[in-house]
């Protein structure tokens, strides 16, 4: 009755607003309800037992692109135990937490490329090769928990370059391998010696990536079966990919970070009604902020240059937004933050009317 595309929607839903699987039927059977729309959702069970036989792996991304690195790294997700009713009804720990590692890897583009779920007392080095099947890349960086001479082998045989951290207590006296040439020189140079010459900086996009994920979904599972935790986590990943897309400008676009917001009064038609707008939508025309990134052929401004707006895509209402090129203002040095976000408007409306 329900194809693997709606079970993996409702899925992603249930993800995204982290809800149980009766609270995501509800949910998406109140959707449905006030849209009009007269289908329902699939019931809890027919999800959970669905979700388990679904065929994620090439949710991620496309098999042939291309990198210059890509990074690998792992973290804990909490699981079910079934201890937390008795915790929160008698105020004791019974059992020490049980956890599980997400493992993934990084592309040089921010996106999450490859994944896997596993035991937490697996090693990070068993899943460099399965996680790196798929993977085109001239380097790949880890930390010192994927170090090992079988891991530069392997590395070196699919002609990926190895630049992983050597451990501090990775002693070389004569330097052999390629590995131990790595060890030796951070034992002679020093950490950030080392770090500098392989720009090992560049991992630190895979940290920031495990914090985007926990803010945004959390570090519990919301799955008890181990089949639908491996699918819940390729799901989030995938969601986590599309949030990362929302917030990057494209061709011609620039990212703003609004220092001061003005408000006006066609605000209220926005939100009424009146004047219609596309949907879904913030709301906010008038804005001054800093430009934070430039996208692709954008080359009126760069990043750092302070503009004002007061125009079409609405939603200045917020901490950063993605504005046209063509439809910003530069502000002068003498003109504040408050004063430009204000006046831009008023005096394009002053100037149409006189």
């Amino acid at each position: 009755r329900y194809t693997d595309q709606a079970i993996l929607v409702c899925l992603q839903i249930r993800c995204l607003f982290k809800l149980k699987l009766r609270q995501c039927q509800g949910f998406i059977n109140w959707i449905f309800e006030i849209s009009g729309a007269q289908i329902t959702c699939p019931d809890y069970t027919t999800l959970s037992r669905r979700g388990k036989s679904l065929d994620l792996e090439s949710l991620l991304g496309d098999a042939d692109e291309e990198f210059n690195h890509v990074s690998i790294d792992s973290t804990g997700i909490q699981t079910y135990t079934g201890n937390e009713w008795l915790e929160k009804k008698h105020g004791l720990q019974y059992l020490r937490r049980i956890w599980k590692k997400l493992h993934i890897v990084i592309g040089d583009n921010g996106k999450i490329i490859a994944n896997s779920t596993t035991d937490h007392k697996k090693d990070d080095r068993s899943q460099v090769k399965e996680l790196t099947k798929n993977i085109k890349t001239k380097e790949l960086l880890g930390d010192p928990g994927y170090d090992g001479e079988n891991i530069y082998k392997m590395l070196r045989k699919k002609g990926i370059k190895p630049t992983i951290r050597p451990p501090n207590n990775l002693v070389v006296k004569k330097a052999k391998t390629e590995r131990q040439h790595g060890a030796a020189y951070q034992q002679n140079k020093g950490y950030h010696a080392w770090r500098n010459k392989n720009k090992y900086g560049r991992r630190e996009s895979v940290e920031n990536t495990f914090f985007r994920f926990k803010n945004s979904f959390g570090s519990k599972f919301l799955s008890r079966n181990e089949d639908n935790m491996k699918n819940e986590m390729t799901i989030k990943c995938q969601l986590l990919n599309k949030i990362f897309e929302i917030g990057k400008p494209k061709s011609n676009e620039v990212l703003i970070k609004n220092l001061s917001i003005g408000i006006n009064y066609i605000d209220t038609y926005h939100r009424t009604g009146l004047y219609p707008i596309p949907l879904p939508s913030g709301i906010g025309l008038e804005a001054c902020g800093v430009i934070e990134e430039v996208g692709p052929d954008a080359t009126l401004f760069k990043v750092g240059d302070r503009v004002s707006h007061a125009s079409m895509p609405i939603g200045a209402y917020s901490e950063k937004h993605i504005m046209p090129e063509n439809k910003l203002v530069p502000v002068p040095d003498g003109v504040s933050d408050e004063v430009a976000s204000c006046v831009t408007l008023k005096g394009i409306t002053a100037e149409y009317l006189l």
